[in-house]
C-alpha cells in the first residue's frame, strides 16, 4: 500500500503541530528534524505513489 500524494504532506502536518506543542520544549531545528524522520520512515516504508500525467 502507498501513500496518497497528500498523504504524506497530512502527516507532516501532523508531526509538526504536534511538535511544537509547548510542553515537548522542542526547538524549530528539532521540530524540523523529528518532521523530516517521520516524513522519511513512512515514505521509505510505505513508498509515495506518484501522480500520472492527467494528476490521477
Amino acid at each position: 500500500m502507498r501513500l496518497g500524494p497528500g498523504q504524506l504532506l497530512r502527516i507532516e502536518e501532523v508531526v509538526t503541530a504536534a511538535a511544537r506543542d509547548p510542553r515537548w520544549e522542542l526547538t524549530e531545528d528539532q521540530v524540523a528534524v523529528l518532521r523530516d524522520a517521520v516524513r522519511d520512515a513512512f515514505a521509505q516504508r510505505f513508498g509515495v505513489a506518484t501522480l500520472d500525467v492527467d494528476g490521477n
